[in-house]
Formats: C-alpha cells, structure tokens, sequence
C-alpha cells in the first residue's frame, strides 16, 4: 500500500522548513515536495511499486522539471514540455538530508533563482542531483492564469548556482 501525505503552507515554505517537518515524522520515507500547481501522473507509481531495496536514494535527489499540462482549442487535454535545465518543481529525496542542506537552504520554494541554488547546495553537499523528468511526469496544471512569463524577482534565492541536466534514465 501507498500512502501519500500532504501537508498545506499557507505561504510559500522554505525548504528548509519543509525539511525540517519531514524529515523526523518521516524519517528514511521517500518524499516529494513540489509547488502547489504540480501533480503527477501514474509514472510516480515506478518508485512506489519497486523493491524499496532498489530504490536507493542514499545521497541522491531528484529534482523535477515539469511537463505543462495544456488545453487545447478543441478543449482536449494534453502535455507539452519546455527543456529547461534552470526549473524543477518537484523534489523527490529520501530524509534525513544533510544538516548542511537545511543551514544553506533559508530561502522560500519557487522563488527566483531557488530550483538551482538548491541543487548547488545539493551537490556541495555530497548529493548526486537528476531531473530523471523522462521517467517520473511532474506536471503543472494549465498554465492560463499565470499573468506573463516573467517572474517577481523579490525574495530571490542568491548564492551559487547549479543546472539540473536532463537524464533519460530512471535509476536509483
């Protein structure tokens, strides 16, 4: 059986708070923290339904980017999907990470720059970071209300930085 736990932050959550809620109620538990707008479809079901011995994330996080999930003119649904290795959505880890991750991470998540100061402060961490997006979907649900392409940069992540490559591979 799989369970899934949600938790609602009625502001944008750092993830250093959302580390820091999880990861000792949910000690060695896979987890996922992704933005509001974000769900996913049954390719999720690969991690839920292989061996948990074979599912090794000791040391290393998946970090999302997302498939959009649109409407067309003939109001069928479908996915497109912008490659982009500067945005992931979705974080996919095992607890408990590194307490150099929570001291680095103070910075709310999906704010401007975090996707990829996140994954620096991953990497620097000792964590292999991977955008396996082929093999798990993490989609945004449609985009129409979103006001323009361009972000508010207020309360923007600083640090350094690190892109996310794309992976065609699903491993653990």
């Amino acid at each position: 059986m799989v369970r899934l736990y949600v938790f609602f932050f009625f502001s944008s959550p750092s993830f250093y708070l959302f580390k820091s809620h999880c990861s000792f109620r949910f000690l060695f538990v896979l987890l996922s923290v992704a933005n509001a707008d974000i769900f996913f479809d049954n390719s999720l079901v690969r991690l839920c339904k292989s061996p948990p011995a074979l599912v090794n994330l000791t040391n290393k996080v998946f970090a999302l980017g997302t498939w959009a999930e649109k409407t067309f003119p003939d109001d069928k649904i479908g996915l497109s999907l912008t490659l982009r290795t500067d945005s992931q959505d979705a974080w996919i880890f095992r607890p408990p990470l590194s307490p150099l991750v929570s001291s680095y991470s103070d910075f709310n998540l999906g704010a401007v720059r975090a996707d990829n100061v996140l994954a620096a402060i991953l990497a620097a961490s000792g964590y292999e970071v991977s955008n396996p997006m082929f093999g798990i979907h993490a989609i945004e649900s449609d985009r129409r209300h979103r006001q323009g392409n361009l972000y508010d940069v207020g309360g923007a992540a600083f640090g350094p930085v690190s892109n996310v490559l794309l992976s065609d591979k699903l491993t653990f």
